[in-house]
């Protein structure tokens, strides 16, 4: 079954904004053919952002959907956290920033409003604990090395994705200090050492390596509003939460989806917006293709932690970043109370995140002190409350941000094509990873495949 390409979406708001994307409209005026398509039904799998927008879009299309969320709650690594009514803060996707179209065409459409976050500059410390920056040697040989990228062909992309990007600066002689900033600041970005990262991954997410950040924005009254009216649009959709899908059959010319209670889900069409590495956990009839299974065992996804840390008075300055070699490794206020308590967030990645799984305010406030200690950070700096959340930690979610490591160029590509019936999605699976914006992009790529 083939269907038209949605053109629906040149009469939504978001239309002009899916043109930065590939392949959002056909090539005439036609709005979708609704007799055409009145009798297709299309199942979604995993109810996180990508799986939500999947729905809402198909949706105004009238296209009837079922949408599975094998978890006790929808939104994926979308998590908001209040405070009683003086504080809002993200254990989860937080940041939009101006490039992020998509994103922000959605909030608009969605009546949200998109807000200034309280970030502006970003401070790294040395392992003397001064704040450090990159030399302009340095500087002057990355900004050649990504000239020298973008003219690269897929041969050489290959060789480059057979090292990671630590080794491969090392082996360009960039200095030992410079290499430790390019570790601290964008181990924070892969959620894990950039030893973890090919170095072809590196270059393809960063046109130009830029070390302060662009003007970023969060949803008024939390990142999860984005996700509550997503689902209050999804009105002739039929949710099933907390039910995770084991099989996905498709004989007999359609697609049939088991859960673990037992459901059966028959429809035309599917889409897979789960992690890559749950894809291959679930059974598959006929099987999933061996570059498929590959895929989603190459691609990985971080260890990371994010904390929020209810604190009295502060010691750095409004819309300072810090990036740390310590238990906590970036460190920022979002909300400034004039009650003086205010909100500190923190982020630990890799190895590190692994101490906070224990849940103790005792044991969580010690982490904490530590790691401000250690950079001289603590100075009237009394510690109220601490609120974690260890990612890895969740089974169906399988950690943070998204890793492609050494020998893992073509997996993306391998992932998101077509398996007969079966269409994939995810923030994985976008062009451009790590953001609220990628899973939105991907959705519209999965959608438009239909």
């Amino acid at each position: 079954m083939k269907m038209n390409r949605l053109n629906f979406l040149k009469n939504s708001s978001i239309a002009i904004l899916a043109l930065t994307t590939k392949k959002v409209h056909s090539e005439d005026n036609s709005i979708f053919n609704t007799s055409a398509k009145k009798k297709e039904t299309i199942t979604i799998i995993g109810g996180g952002l990508s799986g939500l927008y999947s729905a809402y879009i198909l949706g105004k299309a009238g296209i009837k959907t079922t949408l599975i969320e094998g978890g006790e709650r929808y939104g994926g690594r979308i998590l908001s956290y209040r405070e009683g009514s003086d504080f809002i803060g993200e254990l989860g996707g937080e940041w939009i920033t101006t490039d992020q179209k998509n994103m922000l065409g959605l909030v608009k459409e969605l009546d949200l409003k998109a807000v200034a976050h309280n970030v502006q500059k970003e401070i790294v410390y040395s392992k003397e604990n001064r704040p450090s920056e990159l030399s302009q040697q340095t500087k002057q040989a990355l900004k050649k090395i990504f000239g020298m990228y973008r003219g690269m062909s897929v041969k050489q992309k290959h060789g480059l994705d057979k090292i990671d990007i630590y080794n491969y600066l090392k082996y360009q002689d960039i200095a030992n200090d410079d290499l430790n900033f390019i570790e601290m600041k964008y181990r924070m970005k892969y959620g894990e050492s950039i030893r973890s990262v090919s170095a072809n991954g590196f270059f393809s997410d960063f046109s130009n390596l830029e070390f302060h950040p662009k003007t970023v924005f969060r949803i008024d009254g939390g990142n999860d509003n984005i996700i509550e009216k997503l689902l209050s649009n999804l009105h002739d959709s039929e949710k099933i939460l907390n039910d995770p899908v084991t099989e996905v059959d498709q004989r007999n010319g359609k697609v049939k989806v088991k859960t673990k209670s037992g459901k059966v889900i028959e429809s035309d069409t599917c889409i897979v917006t789960v992690p890559p590495a749950l894809v291959s956990k679930i059974k598959w009839t006929p099987d999933l293709p061996r570059e498929k299974k590959l895929a989603s065992v190459l691609i990985k996804n971080s260890r990371a932690a994010k904390l929020l840390v209810l604190t009295k008075g502060r010691e750095f300055g409004e819309g300072e970043i810090h990036f740390m070699n310590a238990p906590l490794q970036k460190v920022y206020f979002s909300e400034i109370n004039s009650k003086e308590i205010n909100l500190l967030n923190g982020l630990s990645i890799g190895d590190a995140s692994e101490l906070f799984y224990e849940g103790k305010q005792s044991y969580l406030k010690e982490l904490v002190a530590i790691s401000m200690k250690r950079y001289s950070l603590e100075e009237i700096f009394e510690i109220e409350k601490v609120i974690s959340k260890v990612w890895q930690s969740e089974p169906l979610i399988n950690g943070a941000f998204t890793i492609f490591p050494s020998g893992s160029l073509d997996a993306k590509e391998s992932l998101r094509s077509p398996f007969n019936r079966v269409f994939f999605a995810g923030e994985a699976l976008a062009d451009e990873n790590g953001s609220m914006n990628s899973c939105i992009v991907s959705a519209i790529g999965a959608v438009n495949m239909l």
